[in-house]
């Protein structure tokens, strides 16, 4: 059977796909991490808020000390949200990366088995041949 050329190629192609598939993996769970802190510090201030509200009335200086908590919050918010979408950018980009690199795999192993039904043929073409040659040799000897 003749040697698939493309080997090194497949071989290749399998390791950056499956590099892709793990660095996918990391960055999904990069997202889902940083989605959870996010998530977290909402509820965070939605129970101080509510906590505050139902409690005892505040003087002046406990007031300014919750809205400046308050605002200390909401930043912390808006820097968390700006990670979660840079993190939801960057799994994004990874998926592209692992789905181009399985493309690519899919297309070398298509090629391969390409390669492999091409040469059962020819085989089989030949095998036939040796057959047919044999028979005919039989048959001249028996004349």
């Amino acid at each position: 059977m003749a040697k698939f050329k493309l080997i090194t190629v497949l071989t290749v192609a399998t390791d950056r796909e499956e590099k892709a598939r793990q660095e996918l993996e990391k960055k999904v769970a990069e997202q889902a991490q940083a989605d959870a802190q996010l998530q977290q510090l909402m509820a965070y201030r939605d129970d101080y808020q509510n906590r505050q509200r139902s409690g005892k009335p505040m003087s002046p200086f406990e007031w300014q000390g919750y809205q400046d908590f308050l605002i200390r919050i909401q930043q912390a918010i808006d820097i968390q949200t700006h990670i979660c979408d840079k993190a939801k950018k960057t799994s994004e980009a990874a998926k592209e990366h692992f789905f181009k690199q399985r493309r690519f795999l899919k297309g070398i192993e298509h090629l391969k088995d390409k390669h492999e039904k091409s040469e059962e043929k020819r085989l089989e073409k030949v095998e036939q041949k040796l057959l047919d040659e044999f028979s005919m040799t039989r048959f001249r000897l028996k004349e």
